[in-house]
């Protein structure tokens, strides 16, 4: 059954092969094609009037869609999940690429963008109106906040808590080092101030409405006759 056809006016064209499918399809007035391959699906349709065009190649499934009016494009690639879409009046974009979860995603009207990459976690948010950014790193905690309306900022560090807090309205600041604990906090309103060094205990606090300073040092001396001398001072 090899079958071609031809109507009059415009050109209607039909083609079944022998032993296998390979069907095309050419309508009047617009480019309407449909081609089926033998042994596989190798598919293409092209409709009137815009680009809509369908492909499916053999052995796995390679699809490309390109919608009429604007950009709807969406792609699947052989043997992983390749997948690119871009959606009409907006830049929304979804890409998976192969082997791991590489996500890029642009929402219309503002940029909000995931983006997920391989071997590890690295994820990075910003929202519409305000940066509102989440990163998590690789092989640690790597983590950076920041918010809309006022600047608060979370950050953990790798091997270490290496913490800052900027709270809206005020400096509420905290701060903790990697190997002691080195502690910086500053209270709304009136400067409350708690430092902590590493090695010995330093802590400075200053109160709201007066000055109080507290330093502590403490010296041990090792004396000869084995005797131990302890002297605290202010």
């Amino acid at each position: 059954q090899d079958v071609l056809t031809v109507s009059c006016g415009c050109q209607d064209v039909l083609t079944v092969s022998c032993g296998c499918q390979d069907v095309l399809t050419v309508s009047c007035g617009c480019q309407d094609a449909l081609t089926v391959s033998c042994g596989c699906q190798d598919v293409l349709t092209v409709s009137c009037g815009s680009q809509d065009v369908l492909t499916v190649s053999c052995g796995c499934q390679d699809v490309l869609t390109v919608s009429c009016g604007c950009q709807d494009v969406l792609t699947v690639s052989c043997g992983c999940q390749d997948v690119l879409t871009v959606s009409c009046g907006c830049p929304d974009v979804l890409t998976v690429s192969c082997g791991c979860q590489d996500v890029l995603t642009v929402s219309c009207g503002c940029q909000d963008v995931l983006t997920v990459s391989c071997v590890c976690q690295d994820v990075l948010t910003v929202s519409c109106g305000c940066q509102d950014v989440l990163t998590v790193s690789c092989g640690c905690q790597d983590v950076l906040t920041v918010s809309c309306g006022c600047q608060d900022v979370l950050t953990v560090s790798c091997g270490c808590k290496d913490v800052w807090t900027v709270s809206c309205g005020c400096k509420d600041v905290l701060t903790v080092s990697c190997g002691c604990q080195d502690v910086l906090t500053v209270s709304c309103g009136c400067q409350d101030v708690l430092t902590v060094s590493c090695g010995c205990q330093d802590v400075l606090t200053v109160s709201c409405g007066c000055q109080i300073e507290q330093q502590i040092n403490v010296i041990v001396l090792f004396i000869p006759s084995g005797k131990t001398l302890v002297n605290p001072k202010n």
